[in-house]
């Protein structure tokens, strides 16, 4: 079982209004824009703000009512980049990786000491009711302790050189933390490849890319 929102949960801990969709997942509205110095008036949210308190929730309520006999997902926490692009919107997020880099780099570090914290959060919840936590969303499934699964797509979207920068530290920052990381992207990423050797631990990828129609 997974208690998923989307890709909401983290940016909506730091404030970002959630749109509600009838039919599809929501989404969120960008926080930040093409003022990047409001990055810094932002603060580490806690671990259950935003929509990460209901996703908590759900938690408690899939071991209850398994009584802890079904393994239990990690919720969706996307990864650094995709966050940081969601709280800022994609358009003004690439440009500020150029024309504001401290001010990502504050925002991706907070992202990551969240994402860090939530896990560890969910987990500590799984692991009181005695049952198994699967630290990935969707694939693959993973031993706890041998990683974390994360969303990496804006990646598609960086060179080689910009992943190494805002990128890596914190992808690293995450494995240290889980005993590894299995990270999944949309689109082609394989430009990126010599980046990616560079993340410590890494467990394995995937992506959605169709090299045919």
């Amino acid at each position: 079982l997974c208690p998923t929102l989307g890709v909401i949960a983290i940016p909506s801990a730091f404030g970002a209004e959630v749109v509600w969709w009838e039919n599809d997942f929501p989404a969120v509205r960008p926080l930040i824009g093409d003022r990047p110095d409001k990055v810094r008036d932002l603060v580490r949210p806690k671990v259950t703000d935003g929509e990460l308190g209901r996703i908590l929730d759900h938690t408690r309520v899939f071991l209850e009512r398994t009584g802890g006999q079904i393994p239990i997902r990690l919720g969706d926490i996307q990864g650094p980049l995709d966050n940081a692009a969601l709280i800022f919107g994609h358009t003004a997020f690439l440009e500020a990786l150029i024309t504001a880099p401290r001010e990502v780099h504050r925002l991706l570090g907070m992202i990551t000491d969240l994402m860090i914290e939530f896990a560890a959060a969910e987990r500590a919840l799984v692991d009181a009711a005695g049952a198994e936590f699967v630290p990935s969303s969707f694939q693959p499934w993973l031993p706890d302790g041998h990683g974390l699964s994360v969303a990496n797509d804006v990646a598609v979207m960086l060179s080689p050189e910009l992943h190494d920068e805002f990128g890596v530290p914190y992808l690293n920052r995450l494995s240290d933390a889980f005993g590894g990381l299995y990270i999944h992207s949309c689109g082609d990423w394989t430009h990126l490849f010599p980046s990616l050797e560079k993340v410590r631990g890494l467990r394995g990828g995937a992506n959605d890319y169709l090299t045919k129609p």
